[in-house]
């Protein structure tokens, strides 16, 4: 007798707060049939929010598909054949898409299978290995946008949302098309703690340079402009985008551990008088 052992994965995944995160849930038969399945994931509702599932693969002839959260920190799949004929499968088969919750603090937030089962055209349930997933909150860090034209003087807001975490160290450079962005200059976002050590420069055309830390090194949780950046648009500057991009984006924790940092780069649209 060959025993099958089937293979559910949910997937992982990065993102920051207010952002909308998916996961995918994959399954492998390794060979078996499958005339019906169930998955019901469990996570912390007050973190990932407004759970939604979808099915992920062609839904087959003759089945059926139900997701539903019937309440916070719940979400429910089923995927049925109605001829009861059913098929093998390998890979992804439902879809999970979460909001992380605004408040929501930086670290990891575990998505457990607490149901998973296949049933094959026999109605036997197959043995199963299940690996639960995990979305990891990061702190984000947003390169703002605005739109500008030829010879005037524009501002684009650096963001930062530590995710709750205490930083007590931020390094941003921007790197930039320096013949159309020109005379580039950084000054400090309103986030900024009054008290932190602030400098910026721009070492070349093209770039501009930020760093600030707190010289106590007791730091605090940031939500909001850390920086702003000042650009004149080239009298020449042809209409369209300029992407600002943070090819360095560094936030420090109060023990000397790089968050990781989730980025929105930004763009100078350049139109006409």
């Amino acid at each position: 007798i060959v025993t099958v052992t089937a293979a559910l994965v949910v997937g992982s995944t990065v993102g920051s707060p207010e952002e909308v995160v998916r996961v995918q849930i994959s399954l492998d038969s390794a060979g078996a049939t499958v005339a019906s399945i169930q998955v019901n994931l469990a996570f912390d509702g007050g973190v990932l929010t407004s759970p939604a599932g979808a099915i992920s693969t062609a839904l087959p002839e003759g089945w059926v598909f139900e997701s539903n959260s019937p309440a916070a920190g719940e979400l429910r799949f089923v995927l049925l054949d109605l001829t009861a004929v059913g098929q093998p499968f390998n890979g992804p088969i439902f879809e999970a898409t979460f909001t992380i919750d605004a408040g929501a603090p930086a670290g990891d937030v575990s998505i457990t299978a607490a149901i998973a089962e296949a049933v094959d055209d026999a109605g036997m349930t197959l043995i199963m290995t299940v690996t639960d997933g995990i979305v990891t909150v990061t702190a984000a860090l947003v390169v703002g946008s605005t739109v500008g034209s030829p010879e005037e003087v524009v501002t684009v807001q650096i963001s930062l949302d530590s995710a709750g975490t205490t930083v007590s160290l931020v390094q941003v450079n921007l790197r930039f098309d320096g013949a159309n962005l020109t005379i580039p200059v950084g000054a400090r976002g309103t986030a900024l703690p009054a008290a932190w050590f602030f400098i910026s420069n721009s070492p070349a055309a093209g770039e501009l340079r930020f760093v600030s830390l707190d010289l106590a090194g007791m730091g605090q949780p940031i939500n909001g402009p850390i920086f702003e950046a000042t650009f004149t648009i080239d009298a020449g500057a042809p209409l369209g985008d300029v992407s600002i991009t943070a090819e360095v984006a560094t936030a420090i924790d109060d023990a000397g551990v790089a968050l990781i940092v989730t980025v929105t780069n930004g763009v100078v649209t350049v139109g006409g008088p």
